[in-house]
């Protein structure tokens, strides 16, 4: 009857061992993946400074990533010329992709490039984007995307998955109508201005906020951005969309 009890005693003992083993691996995984408030915000900054243009990145394809620096820079910095220099390094910094000098220097002018109304200045060899010229009617038939942060979740030690829900608007006239409604001058003002082509894209979607977006926009479904941490820099890893 002893001998039996010790085997239970020694089977119990062992279930306990067990069940602690596997609850200090649960708690080692979810403690390896837990977002801390640091990640969270440094994240969330970086996001926002680089998801708004993101629809630009239609493709993994260079001529996107050349198309996707220039409106940044006209939107961030209000410059609308950039070197094929400046192009190189604004891409390696801010994505996990890397391209040359000489692959940039190989494009010329894409369809894509002219689409989204960019040049080529062979007087000093640079980029240029600009909208002079641009009727009201383009402009008010250019789409406009907005991106609302949903989620972050870690997948590693270094990567980042952060989920967001793309809105499409078509009308952005309802965006000032809405506006002149409230009385609001200074949103009228510069969502005027980029009406009738004096404005980039920011002048309009910074007046456009989780709160809003709901009245002008399409729900088109959702992004997912994959963030990689290399050399203590953020770089954009992947995007990935589900309609």
């Amino acid at each position: 009857m002893d001998r039996i009890k010790r085997i239970i005693i020694n089977y119990k003992l062992y279930v306990i061992s067990v069940i602690i083993i596997v609850l200090l691996l649960i708690f080692l995984i979810i403690g390896k993946y837990r977002l801390s408030p640091l990640e969270e915000l440094a994240i969330t900054k970086y996001s926002n400074e680089m998801m708004p243009y993101m629809d630009i990145l239609e493709k993994d394809e260079t001529d996107y990533y050349v198309c996707y620096a220039l409106v940044y820079y006209d939107n961030v910095y209000n410059q609308q010329e950039l070197s094929i220099k400046e192009i190189v390094d604004f891409i390696n910094d801010h994505f996990s992709k890397k391209v040359t000098k000489k692959q940039i220097q190989s494009l010329g002018i894409t369809p894509y490039m002219i689409d989204k109304h960019i040049t080529y200045n062979i007087q000093n060899d640079k980029y240029v984007i600009t909208t002079n010229g641009l009727s009201y009617s383009d402009i008010a038939k250019t789409k406009i995307v907005k991106y609302s942060m949903d989620k972050i979740k870690k997948r590693s030690k270094d990567t980042y998955q952060v989920s967001y829900q793309q809105y499409v608007i078509k009308n952005p006239y309802e965006i000032l109508n809405y506006y002149q409604d409230k009385k609001d001058n200074l949103a009228v003002k510069n969502i005027n201005n980029y009406l009738i082509g004096n404005g980039n894209r920011k002048s309009i979607e910074e007046f456009l906020d989780s709160k809003n977006i709901g009245k002008f926009g399409k729900y088109v479904g959702t992004v997912k951005i994959k963030y990689n941490i290399s050399d203590n820099s953020i770089l954009i890893f992947s995007k990935e969309s589900s309609k």
